[in-house]
């Protein structure tokens, strides 16, 4: 029998936050919300922290002149276990921060989502309703079939912060 210890809980832990922290840097790089130099900022902020740094991280690190999608790879090549629920909320927190600096990524934000209730990057189900019905909102507003996209960008706003906790 393999006994748990707090010493072994705090590695995979750590490990865990840094690969959920990834994952969301990844989806929020993917859909335009944060730039590169975010991620690296990150990834050099990691590495400072850690005694051993994961080779991946260094991979991101050292990524800087590269392409997002070679970023977007590196981030994903972090090692570590996720959690759907953690990504989901981390990313709800990049989107606000991305859509308060500037309103025009609210669009890029609610397709986002929609690609993360697909893949099943959810909070809970009852978020994950919201998430299909937020990007359609937007379709509908740019068409001019259905309210404005002011309005939707606001829904889309008071969304982020009841599920981000801001």
């Amino acid at each position: 029998m393999v006994q748990i210890t707090a010493e072994l809980l705090d590695g995979n832990i750590g490990m865990d936050e840094i690969k959920n922290d990834a994952e969301s840097l990844r989806l929020s790089l993917q859909a335009g919300l944060i730039q590169p130099s975010e991620v690296i900022a990150w990834a050099d902020a990691q590495i400072a922290a850690s005694d051993i740094p994961q080779s991946a991280l260094i991979d991101v690190s050292l990524a800087g002149s590269k392409s997002p999608a070679e970023i977007e790879r590196a981030l994903s090549n972090i090692e570590g276990w996720f959690d759907d629920a953690t990504i989901a909320l981390a990313t709800f927190r990049k989107m606000a921060m991305a859509i308060e600096r500037k309103p025009v990524l609210a669009r890029n934000a609610a397709k986002l989502l929609c690609k993360m209730a697909k893949k099943g990057i959810v909070p809970s189900r009852e978020a994950e309703s919201a998430m299909f019905g937020l990007d359609e909102d937007f379709y509908l507003a740019e068409s001019g079939t259905y309210r404005t996209v002011d309005d939707v960008r606001r829904d889309l706003v008071a969304f982020l912060k009841k599920w981000a906790g801001g």
